[in-house]
């Protein structure tokens, strides 16, 4: 799926939204995810700017650095795990997808 498509998939089948990330220990879980299906998954990382200032879907702070070395590139506003860390990439790239909702 595309960013706009697993967005609305979490929030139209679970109330959810793609996950955020706020510790290392976060991080090191969802990267589990990344690498046991060995491909990209969109995080809920967008950005409005063009890649200057980065927000959550979900509408939590941005409390914690995600990237990857090197990361985020400007243009490239949505925000995919790989298996090592956050990285920025085009939207309209198809990416697996992972929801994060909160009991």
């Amino acid at each position: 799926m595309i960013w706009s498509q697993a967005e609305h998939y979490c929030w139209s089948n679970f109330s959810a939204h793609l996950a955020s990330i706020h510790n290392f220990e976060e991080m090191q879980f969802l990267l589990e995810f990344a690498y046991i299906s060995n491909s990209n998954i969109w995080s809920g990382a967008y950005s409005e700017n063009g890649g200057k200032t980065w927000q959550w879907r979900d509408g939590t702070r941005w409390d914690y650095n995600p990237w990857a070395e090197g990361y985020p590139l400007l243009g490239t506003p949505c925000g995919a795990l790989t298996d090592e860390r956050l990285i920025n990439v085009d939207c309209n790239l198809m990416k697996r997808t992972l929801c994060k909702y909160y009991l």
